[in-house]
């Protein structure tokens, strides 16, 4: 029950709160960047989903298979000290996302330019829609009395 009493926190749910907002805004920001999309909508996805890498990234294998391309790009990732899984899935090739409260912004702006280092496309300058969040107000939970 330790689990569970964790969640039901308030600092548990700000944190949980932040990472779906900032997971989404990544998937929007990236997708649109892009021009791709996203594997699931939002309301599929909690703190981890899929967008979908640029239209170069199939052709940029010389015609590998998916499966091949997907590890190809996490390899040529990995060479730049980026961690970040490729999956290919439906017939595409996605970016596995996935936030927590360590991750900020940066990071996905990061990753985007990564990617298009690797795929030899030139990077948008232009700045993203900015993040927005704030924690939701929470009624003060009385704290129990400390035993002596």
């Amino acid at each position: 029950t330790a689990a569970l009493d964790f969640w039901a926190r308030p600092g548990a749910r700000h944190a949980a709160g932040y990472s779906k907002a900032l997971v989404e805004w990544a998937t929007r920001t990236l997708a649109e960047r892009w021009g791709s999309g996203r594997l699931l909508g939002p309301e599929l996805c909690a703190t981890m989903t899929l967008v979908a890498l640029p239209a170069q990234a199939t052709s940029w294998t010389g015609g590998a298979s998916l499966g091949d391309a997907a590890r190809l790009m996490q390899d040529a990732l990995h060479q730049l000290r980026v961690e970040c899984p490729v999956k290919a899935v439906a017939g595409g090739l996605y970016l596995r996302l996935s936030a927590w409260i360590y991750n900020e912004p940066a990071d996905y702006i990061a990753l985007a330019r990564a990617v298009e280092q690797v795929l030899g496309l030139d990077s948008d300058s232009r700045p993203p829609a900015p993040f927005q969040w704030s924690p939701p107000v929470t009624p003060d939970i009385p704290q129990e009395p400390e035993s002596h």
